[in-house]
């Protein structure tokens, strides 16, 4: 391929001389979806927590106990930041702003040294205005900054790779490690990332380039030991050690699940998540799968030009089927996919006669453009609101932030809380919120009111329905294990009031359930209706 073809069809052209006004659509669209809010959510609450109480000097813990599941990478950024300026999300948010700028950087650069220039302004846009870029953008999460480091790993290897002496090696290099670094740091689909890079470096010690590939190998063995003997999650150089990774271990060895687990996340791949994470909505039943085998085929085809391109599309692909598929899981090879996506369609569209194949390419790029540019705009109304949390989830963040502000002052350092959303509610209460589900063992269900009594719960948040996500404890309220006794602090449908836990003789699960929605009506008088604020 060579800039030669551009010359054959009419719209590579037209995208070659426009670039700077859809590198421009791109900024505005980043610029305008900053608000410099906190989209509230459970994990980036559980991310701030850790970064917090890094900063208390509590080190890498969690509701008191050493924390071993999210990765570190940033936590401590997040710590960083909040001890420099502060616990406000506009730092943060900056620093993902400023990381998504450079990706894009990083995009163009990087397919600009293998195809076209048309083409690489065609990656860089597209992967720019995709919904999901643009949210996560605008989210504290790992997303955006793991995509950083992925691009940064996959221009250093390319820029080593078309190095001709030693002497050019340098600056590529060390790019590399510091790529390779930070993903390590960030998420665990770094394991992907690793997977692919050991499998291109393999076939290249048997097809070549040798030498390149032996510089790899011995590049990614430093970072390798270099992160996993500081990982806070593992006490010393265990790299299995993490929650993540035993969680993992366990459903691969799970062979009996194992069939009917990937079979389910297929049809969601097909039908839900990857038209989602590409086009930011479903397109249509059965069109979704035929689009997804384009996107995934064009993603896979890159193993003729590119083997570690390809290789990250197939094993981050495979990973997700055997765990779990979810739209932002794909975020980290949505460059590749887009650029797959181009190439399929400009072959296609190279083998039609004219003026057919500018219409077959410019209708596949606005195919994958316009439905995200809608949904781009979407977010930007959603960002603009306001007051900004009256639109973000329709609301439903409200009563929660404020019932954790109750929870602040109404709830002792030492007494213990239950409720639901519970990472969002440490985080802004200050207080170790927690579920029943997390106090009681496997096994023995019997015994589990006990456990919880000993444990010594003071208060907890209501209604029972709240627990989305905790049926335990749920299942607590409803059949009267968990009782309020007063002092009701309500906040919209929800409320907070001191609680007992009652054991009884009989087994708690053979006692009658009932939701728990409203306060007993002989704890009237015991509540305090806080103004909505």
């Amino acid at each position: 391929m060579n800039d030669n073809v551009v010359n054959e069809l009419g719209l590579p052209h037209w995208i070659v001389r426009k670039r700077w006004v859809l590198f421009g659509l791109v900024g505005l669209m980043c610029l305008l979806a900053f608000n410099g809010q906190w989209r509230v959510g459970r994990d980036s609450a559980m991310y701030r927590q850790l970064g917090h109480n890094l900063v208390m000097g509590e080190g890498y813990v969690y509701h008191g106990e050493h924390h071993n599941h999210l990765y570190p990478g940033l936590p401590l950024m997040l710590g960083g930041l909040e001890y420099a300026f502060g616990p406000s999300p506009i730092p943060p948010l900056l620093v993902n702003l400023t990381l998504a700028v450079f990706t894009l950087v990083l995009v163009y650069r990087l397919v600009r040294l293998t195809y076209p220039p048309w083409v690489a302004v065609t990656v860089t846009v597209l992967t720019g205005l995709n919904v999901r870029f643009q949210q996560y953008t605008s989210d504290i999460l790992t997303d955006v900054p793991f995509l950083f480091a992925t691009c940064l790993t996959l221009y250093a290897l390319e820029r080593l790779r078309q190095s001709a002496s030693l002497r050019q090696w340098v600056v590529p290099i060390a790019l590399l490690l510091t790529g390779l670094f930070v993903a390590a740091s960030m998420r665990p689909t770094m394991w992907a990332l690793a997977a692919a890079l050991v499998g291109a470096c393999v076939f290249g010690l048997i097809a070549g380039p040798r030498r390149f590939s032996l510089a790899c190998l011995g590049v990614m063995l430093v970072a390798a030991i270099g992160w996993f003997a500081v990982d806070p999650r593992t006490s010393g150089f265990n790299p299995f050690a993490g929650q993540y990774e035993t969680q993992v271990l366990s459903t691969v060895t799970n062979l009996s699940q194992l069939p009917k687990v990937i079979g389910l996340n297929i049809i969601h791949l097909f039908e839900e998540h990857m038209p989602d994470a590409f086009f930011g909505t479903e397109i249509g039943p059965g069109l979704n799968t035929l689009l997804t085998i384009i996107i995934i085929g064009g993603g896979i085809a890159l193993l003729r030009h590119n083997v570690l391109w390809g290789l990250m599309v197939l094993i981050t692909l495979a990973m997700t089927l055997v765990l779990l598929t979810v739209p932002r899981y794909f975020l980290m090879i949505l460059p590749l996919l887009v650029l797959g996506w181009v190439l399929c369609w400009w072959k296609l569209a190279l083998r039609l006669r004219q003026p057919y194949g500018d219409w077959v390419l410019t209708a596949a790029l606005l195919l994958a453009l316009l439905p995200n540019l809608g949904n781009c705009v979407k977010l930007v109304i959603e960002q603009r609101s306001v007051p900004f949390l009256e639109r973000y989830k329709h609301g439903d963040w409200i009563p929660v932030i404020q019932l954790s502000e109750a929870i602040r002052q109404q709830v002792g350092a030492d007494e213990k809380v239950s409720g639901p959303h519970t990472t969002v509610m440490t985080y802004l209460s200050g207080r170790p919120v927690s579920e029943a589900g997390d106090l009681v063992p496997r096994g023995h269900a019997g015994s589990w009111p006990g456990i919880v009594k000993a444990h010594g719960l003071d208060w907890a948040v209501f209604p029972s329905t709240s627990y989305h996500e905790d049926s335990l404890t749920r299942e607590f309220i409803e059949r009267g294990v968990i009782v309020p006794t007063g002092n009701i602090v309500r906040e919209g449908d929800l409320w907070l009031a001191r609680v007992e836990v009652r054991v009884t003789d009989e087994h708690w699960r053979d006692l009658p359930a009932t939701p728990v929605i409203e306060p007993p009506t002989n704890l009237a008088s015991q509540m305090v209706e806080r103004p909505v604020q």
